[in-house]
């Protein structure tokens, strides 16, 4: 964007952030920081935009933080309100978007344009959204730790930086190196086909990473009711937050794929919802349940907030977007703390539970697993004989019985 006066940013950005239809006490304090930073302009006699001066601004704001003179909450009001005006200087517009926790960035133009490159490369070996979001911010991670011990050139990493990264990431992933390994090779063997390491750097990377599978956690039909009864249906929250556990509980689907839910991949007339899913994008038809399709219908009807938005499930604050899948795992966590289910330690909450539970209750009725695997939407059927593990009563024709192996020793018998 060419140059333009501060005064001029702010309303524009003010007439864009109209449309999200926030609550007067929320535009008083956008109104309140945006003051605030014409203040810190005039300050440094600045009247024309500049990034350098609105993130010198919030850097001094977090120094206020550091030291006790303003608040968490009023920092994040503050980074709220001048992100949207980046936000506006850098597209033109305002499109609403959760704002992310600030990290650590990279700083070398170098390696942003390696992880750019590296982006399209998974992009053109045909991996999924999620798979190339989880493989570039562990990258990310691997080049921070790489600037931390001195930001050594592409062409000097030496094996023994990359086997020093995995004791210093299973610190933060002490259950997510299966994952890491094979994304730290992958990211190697880029570099080393794209000629810009050394050769056979990715043979430093361990070959096998023993993972522990926990046991499938699931729930009963009688801790369902229980979740079920503790929300309260009279709310327009409750509501939403009724049908969105009844959907998890009675067809498997993940949390992912019940937030991106769209008005349109309801067939009311056939009873059948039917997704793409997130992690697999394949499709899949589900039966839409009576109790299910009335759940959501009186949730559309009756409670859902008036908006544009082609998504069934929305935020119930402005603006009145998408409900985020972790606002459905909050759902089934705060159920299961009311009805006191799953609360011992280790204990496995939110809707991949009810997920479990739904692959639990086909395999009681002998449900082949060929059937199971498609109503989950699995890709590979060898995905759902993790769940053999629940059928207990099937589980207990396998014991082994001591016929053949007596005791012989007096004491033991």
């Amino acid at each position: 964007m060419k140059e333009a006066l501060l005064s001029d940013i702010i309303q524009k950005t003010r007439e864009e952030v109209q449309a999200f239809e926030y609550r007067c006490s929320t535009m008083k304090h956008y109104e309140r920081y945006w003051k605030d930073l014409s203040n810190h302009f005039a300050r440094h006699e600045a009247k024309m935009y500049s990034d350098q001066l609105v993130d010198q601004y919030v850097s001094d704001m977090k120094n206020q933080l550091d030291t006790g003179f303003i608040s968490n909450s009023k920092y994040k009001n503050v980074r709220r309100a001048v992100y949207l005006l980046k936000d506006y200087v850098n597209g033109g517009s305002l499109h609403w978007r959760r704002m992310q926790k600030p990290c650590q960035r990279i700083t070398r133009p170098e390696w942003i344009q390696i992880l750019a490159c590296y982006a399209r490369h998974l992009q053109k070996n045909l991996k999924s959204v999620g798979t190339i979001r989880t493989y570039r911010r562990i990258a990310e991670q691997f080049i921070e730790y790489l600037e931390l011990k001195g930001s050594p050139e592409v062409s000097e990493i030496t094996p023994k930086d990359v086997s020093s990264f995995f004791p210093h990431i299973s610190i933060r992933y002490p259950k997510g190196l299966h994952v890491v390994l094979p994304t730290i090779r992958s990211f190697l063997t880029f570099l080393e086909v794209e000629k810009l390491a050394a050769p056979r750097l990715s043979w430093a990377v361990p070959q096998y990473c023993h993972r522990t599978i926990p046991p499938v956690s699931i729930v009963t039909n009688e801790e369902v009711k229980k979740l079920l009864q503790t929300i309260n249906r009279n709310t327009p929250v409750g509501k939403r937050d009724y049908a969105v556990l009844l959907l998890a509980a009675r067809t498997g689907l993940r949390r992912t794929d019940i937030s991106k839910i769209r008005l349109c991949d309801i067939n009311w007339r056939n009873n059948s919802i039917e997704v793409i899913q997130e992690k697999t994008e394949t499709p899949v038809a589900l039966p839409l349940l009576t109790d299910v399709g009335n759940a959501v219908a009186d949730y559309i009807l009756n409670a859902r907030p008036k908006s544009e938005s082609p998504y069934v499930f929305l935020r119930h604050c402005a603006p009145y977007l998408q409900m985020s899948s972790a606002v459905c795992y909050e759902v089934t966590r705060k159920a299961m703390d009311r009805a006191h289910i799953h609360q011992n330690e280790g204990e496995r909450k939110g809707p991949h539970c009810l997920r479990h539970a739904v692959a639990s209750q086909l395999l009681e009725k002998e449900t082949p697993l060929s059937v199971i695997s498609t109503i989950l939407g699995h890709k590979n059927k060898n995905s759902t004989k993790v769940y053999l593990s629940t059928d207990v009563k099937k589980l207990r024709f396998c014991a082994l019985g001591l016929t053949g192996i007596e005791v012989a020793r007096e004491e033991l018998k």
